[in-house]
């Protein structure tokens, strides 16, 4: 699928995931916290998507107006081959969460000496799984409109 076609479906996704955790909200099943974390999670897929393995994708032309995120998203599509690693659900979601978190946690670390606090460990999974959502979809959305993997 090309950027334009995971573009709509992340956006028909997104929609999809807005209600239901209304839903979850409303029934109880959820709190408000939780349910922005997993929303903001599957908001950040919109960047942090499989794609970033390509140097010229829709992805890293997002990444163009903040320099140290378009380093860090060049370096990954230079070491990431397409559709390898970064197309593995979870396993893949995870080394782009990595790759972009951990050199502004240690930045932030190193200015605040490591005196600020982090949201709860409960909050980053709930974002996280927002995330892994988001790169299930586009994953599925590969698999189902090529016939093979290049």
């Amino acid at each position: 699928m090309d950027g334009e076609g995971h573009d709509k479906l992340h956006a028909l996704g997104w929609c999809v995931v807005t209600v239901g955790l209304a839903v979850g909200v409303l029934r109880g099943e959820l709190d408000a916290a939780g349910a922005l974390a997993m929303w903001a999670g599957y908001a950040a897929g919109r960047v942090l998507t499989p794609d970033l393995d390509l140097a010229r994708s829709r992805a890293q032309r997002a990444l163009r107006p903040v320099l140290p995120l378009r380093a860090l998203g060049l370096a990954y599509a230079r070491l990431f081959r397409h559709r390898g690693l970064s197309h593995w659900p979870i396993v893949g979601t995870l080394t782009r969460a990595l790759w972009f978190m951990l050199p502004f946690a240690a930045c932030a670390a190193l200015l605040f000496g490591f005196h600020f606090s982090f949201p709860s460990l409960r909050l980053i999974a709930l974002g996280f799984v927002g995330l892994c959502l988001a790169d299930i979809l586009h994953i599925a959305a590969d698999v189902v409109t090529t016939r093979r993997w290049r």
